[in-house]
């Protein structure tokens, strides 16, 4: 009898400890619950990894092909404070994209494969805010050959490309160009209007094979001929102010194609003197196809042709 009860006793008391315990779960327990402790704050985000370093050379003569004319005898494009033989360097320097100031930036020539070796300036530079550096490389006025530099980001910085340190390589030639005509006597009045040319410029380039100059030739008239400005054309009168500019290339005659400009006179005032019109031509700095203002005149240009007003 004893035994039976303890059993049962025994399990009486198991089924209230699985009650309890079920009560617990089911949050129903009269038992004190425990404040969870407060959530942690999140980690910050980890300093991004640096980016790769990039570098971009730009330079005046990009625009022309990389090729300039050394005998100008004034600023090559016009705006100051460069001179003959002067040719300035920007490079930006970027980190994944972002331009990235305070960088050094270097450059050298680089020998064998240069013949001619430029004076650079401003050097050692360093990037401003917006990434950006520049440098100068000055050729004597008069010389003709290339040059080759090397360009680069000095990271560390300690003078020197060191392997990683991103660099370009620029090529740059200079040439001299001469400017004729091949007449510089009167033109009959006779000749005026019709519909054979008058006269021709020529820019012929003495420099590395292969150089061409750009160039642009342009024609200071009056349409319709004034006083003692007469009209003229780049291509055959038509009985209107024509065509006063033209664009072209400049080459060597030895191994290229020299650059020719036929110009026709269409009118002029009879009577009360000689007529004239004047032939100018450039070297076009800036590549755009137009004569623009404070690009250097070619040696020998501009050209006067005066009509002979009988």
């Amino acid at each position: 009898m004893r035994a039976r009860f303890s059993a049962r006793a025994l399990g009486h008391v198991a089924l209230l400890v699985v009650a309890a315990l079920v009560a617990a779960a089911c949050g129903t327990t009269d038992t004190a619950q425990v404040t969870p402790s407060p959530s942690p704050s999140p980690s910050p985000s980890p300093s991004p990894t640096p980016g790769p370093v990039a570098i971009e050379v730009s330079h005046l003569l990009a625009d022309t092909g990389g090729v300039g004319e050394s005998s100008a005898s004034s600023d090559p494009d016009g705006s100051g404070p460069l001179t003959a033989g002067d040719n300035k360097f920007t490079v930006t320097v970027t980190e994944a994209g972002v331009p990235k100031s305070g960088v050094q930036v270097m450059a050298g020539i680089i020998p064998g494969v240069s013949t001619i070796s430029p004076t650079l300036s401003g050097l050692p530079a360093t990037t401003n805010g917006n990434g950006k550096a520049s440098f100068t490389a000055s050729v004597s006025q008069g010389a003709k050959g290339s040059y080759t530099l090397r360009v680069w980001a000095d990271v560390t910085p300690n003078g020197f490309l060191d392997p990683g340190e991103p660099w370009k390589d620029v090529k740059v030639q200079y040439v001299v160009a001469t400017a004729s005509i091949d007449s510089t006597a009167l033109l009959a009045e006779a000749s005026v209007g019709d519909a054979t040319k008058d006269r021709t410029v020529t820019v012929v380039v003495d420099g590395p094979t292969g150089a061409v100059l750009k160039v642009v030739a342009s024609i200071t008239d009056a349409f319709p001929a004034s006083g003692t400005t007469a009209n003229a054309s780049f291509a055959a009168c038509d009985g209107t102010d024509g065509v006063d500019a033209k664009a072209g290339a400049a080459g060597s005659s030895a191994w290229g194609s020299p650059f020719k400009a036929d110009i026709w006179a269409c009118n002029y005032v009879n009577g009360g003197g000689n007529d004239t019109f004047t032939v100018t031509v450039v070297w076009d700095v800036n590549g755009n196809g137009v004569a623009d203002s404070g690009e250097p005149q070619i040696p020998a240009s501009p050209f006067t042709v005066t009509i002979d007003d009988q």
